[in-house]
């Protein structure tokens, strides 16, 4: 590796980079290239490993060598070039240095592209091009028509990207794709200017449901998969999206909105509290049935699907159906069934017997149905929960 000292005279280039800085193989607004810039290093052999530290870890860092490496392959610069071209991304915010406290760029300073990075964990800071957001300074988005958007992103990348049945996601590849780090960005982006009023029950329902899965899946590319109790607690409440202006985390969508503000497993108290502006998006009634349709990113979690209003219902009973028709045995006598009705019990019913008959309402296997019912019928019906497989849902 070649060793720099700078003066003056090197920055006699600086126009000609700024220029190439700008001149990318597709084009776009100018005051949009560095955006375009940072996906082509995104969807290229740009190196991106994690970053660990005591408290935290990061995924999708580099070192600073490592992307004037990548800087001389792909914009035809000599070493010295390659490590202004790297500078200048530095000082106009596209690439950060992790711990937020470097100036100057080094070789070996740890970094990341500024799509990749997150403020308090919310994951929709940034839009590629600014096009959207000179529309958005104008007028509020609609929920309804902003939702349908995302689903059309969002399907893009199912369809590609995770496997038939929805159990499984190629997370390297996605993370890679330019149908993440443009199309899918850019439609949760555009979620921080909806107006969430104008959607009926269903509609939020549905739409909540859908941005779970899909918080989830972006959380786990940008952040990592949580190790440990603690992370795997911490994760669900710090991967959030601004939707409204209003921040909902993994657990305000889940516990909050979509469970009718009930408690969280082992938590002591509600998450919104009676003066929470997020009251007014909680579901009115509460639907055992998502607990079938939200993908924790764990193997043992609900397949991914997405759902649309118009036959939500018959898509939570479909999923209700196959969840329970893989997940339920009965071994002498005994009920096992996955933990979820463990930490979710009460939503099922208040005894074994009424949480049994709930599962026997979506068996369609009319052996295990039989089986489940001569227990039922006893009175005596006894639930065993069978232990959770938290490994990646990962292809």
């Amino acid at each position: 590796m070649f060793e720099l000292c700078l003066t003056n005279d090197m920055f006699c280039c600086t126009d000609n980079l700024k220029k190439q800085y700008v001149d990318l193989d597709a084009p776009m607004d100018q005051a949009s290239f560095d955006y375009e810039l940072l996906v082509q290093m995104k969807c290229t052999d740009l190196p991106m490993a994690y970053h660990q530290s005591l408290f935290s870890h990061k995924k999708n860092c580099f070192r600073g060598r490592e992307l004037v490496d990548w800087v001389t392959r792909h914009k035809e610069l000599d070493d010295k070039e390659a490590f202004i071209f790297a500078q200048h991304l530095l000082y106009d915010g596209a690439v950060v240095e992790i711990k937020d406290r470097q100036k100057d760029f080094s070789l070996d300073g740890k970094y990341r592209l500024v799509i990749d990075t997150e403020r308090d964990g919310v994951l929709n800071l940034h839009q590629i091009g600014k096009e959207a957001e000179r529309r958005f300074s104008v007028k509020r988005l609609s929920a309804l028509e902003q939702s349908k958007q995302l689903r059309n992103a969002t399907m893009e990348l199912y369809s590609k990207y995770l496997t038939e049945d929805g159990s499984a996601v190629d997370y390297e590849r996605l993370q890679r794709s330019r149908e993440f780090n443009i199309d899918y960005r850019n439609a949760v982006h555009a979620l921080q200017f909806v107006t969430l009023d104008d959607m009926e029950e269903v509609e939020r329902k549905c739409f909540f449901i859908n941005i779970y899965n899909t918080l989830m899946i972006n959380g786990l590319i940008v952040i990592g998969k949580p190790k440990g109790i603690l992370e795997k607690k911490n994760f669900y409440s710090y991967c959030k999206y601004n939707i409204g202006g209003y921040q909902f985390s993994l657990n305000d969508i889940e516990h909050g909105v979509l469970r009718a503000n009930r408690k969280p497993y082992a938590a002591l108290k509600r998450l919104f509290n009676s003066k929470d502006p997020r009251l007014q998006f909680v579901v009115a009634h509460f639907d055992p049935r998502i607990h079938f349709a939200l993908n924790c990113g764990a193997k043992s979690c609900p397949p991914i699907k997405m759902y649309v209003p118009e036959r939500l219902d018959v898509q939570l009973k479909l999923a209700g159906t196959s969840f329970c028709d893989q997940e339920v045995q009965v071994v002498h006598n005994k009920i096992i069934v996955s933990k979820i009705f463990q930490w979710y019990y009460s939503d099922f019913g208040n005894n074994d017997t009424e949480v049994a008959k709930y599962i026997a309402t979506f068996i369609t296997d009319q052996e295990l149905l039989a089986k489940l019912e001569r227990v039922i019928n006893t009175g005596k019906a006894k639930i065993k929960f069978q232990s959770y497989d938290w490994s990646l849902n990962h292809l």
